[in-house]
């Protein structure tokens, strides 16, 4: 007779209980409301897609912030009627027109003077005269229109000016070239060199142009028979220059010498031209104190009634041209 097969029996397991709750079905839960349900599930859902969508914006705006913006061509022009070339080329002509007419202005003004055609670019623009040169004003000058006292002034200059000139000379006058125009001046006041100029004081060791301090009156014993009057000036020149030599008195002298007020401060010619101008300077910038009649130096001289150095004649030799001292006089 059949019988089933005996189970062997099996210890119960102390983890039966727990395998057994894990296979135990759990029971449904109840059903959820519906706003339950919404803040649940569909608001985080909405929140998390509002994000991504806020994600993306955000990349697209990276990427085309680090694209290159594309130029945006200008709107189409009309054509210009007149190039920038055309226009340079009109005004360079305006120019050389406005140019021209004043050449010619300039010209039909000079036409009305003697010989008016104009020094232009450093050129003679008529065959007047064959230029000549440069040569300088030995003292003020009047140029004139002609050559000729009566004629118009045209303009003056300064002694030291230089000018060009032609070899033309008529009555006295040479041709001259002056403010872009020809004009005449006395050619006996023109030299080949610039006249001397008094040097500066700081130029001539100094004393040039200083202001005499000092007594205006002397009453001691004196020296090489000058009076007290010039022996003002000879103390204030010698306390400030030495001399290997100075003339004083002479009775042959044309000039005050023979009276006693006049000096000779003898130099080296030349070697000693500015110790010479530096002393004339001072004698004359003081010529009010010292009661000064002139002064001498060089071919040129100075007096109080033309306070300006005028060339002299010349006289044939260092000596009489007073290349080697100065001579000053007084008045007695």
């Amino acid at each position: 007779m059949y019988e089933p097969r005996r189970t062997a029996s099996v210890p119960e397991s102390p983890l039966s209980e727990t395998r057994a709750d894990a296979f135990r079905a759990v029971p449904r839960r109840a059903a959820r409301s519906r706003a339950q349900l919404l803040t649940s599930r569909v608001a985080p859902t909405a929140v998390s897609v509002a994000l991504l969508a806020t994600a993306g914006a955000f990349a697209v705006n990276l990427t085309s912030s680090s694209q290159p913006t594309s130029a945006v061509p200008a709107p189409a022009r009309a054509d210009d009627t007149t190039s920038r070339d055309t226009v340079r080329t009109l005004a360079d002509r305006q120019a050389a027109d406005d140019a021209a007419e004043t050449d010619e202005s300039e010209a039909g003004a000079g036409a009305e003077q003697e010989g008016a055609e104009a020094y232009v670019g450093g050129e003679w623009a008529s065959a007047f005269g064959a230029a000549a040169g440069e040569k300088f004003a030995q003292s003020g000058l009047v140029v004139r229109a002609r050559a000729s006292e009566d004629a118009t002034q045209l303009g003056r200059l300064k002694a030291g000016d230089e000018v060009s000139v032609t070899d033309k000379v008529t009555d006295g006058y040479r041709q001259v070239a002056y403010d872009g125009k020809i004009g005449y001046v006395l050619n006996s006041k023109l030299g080949n060199e610039k006249p001397s100029s008094e040097p500066s004081a700081s130029a001539a060791g100094g004393g040039g142009g200083e202001k005499y301090t000092g007594s205006t009156s002397y009453s001691g014993p004196t020296v090489l028979g000058l009076k007290p009057k010039a022996m003002v000036v000879y103390n204030a020149v010698t306390a400030r220059w030495s001399f290997k030599s100075i003339g004083g008195y002479r009775a042959s002298s044309l000039s005050n010498h023979q009276f006693g007020g006049a000096i000779d401060f003898m130099l080296t010619p030349g070697t000693d031209s500015a110790k010479g101008w530096a002393i004339a300077n001072f004698v004359t910038a003081n010529a009010a104190e010292f009661g000064i009649d002139h002064v001498i130096f060089e071919q040129k001289i100075w007096t109080p009634y033309k306070p300006i150095w005028r060339p002299m004649e010349n006289r044939g030799s260092i000596t009489a041209n007073h290349y080697d001292h100065v001579h000053v006089s007084v008045k007695l």
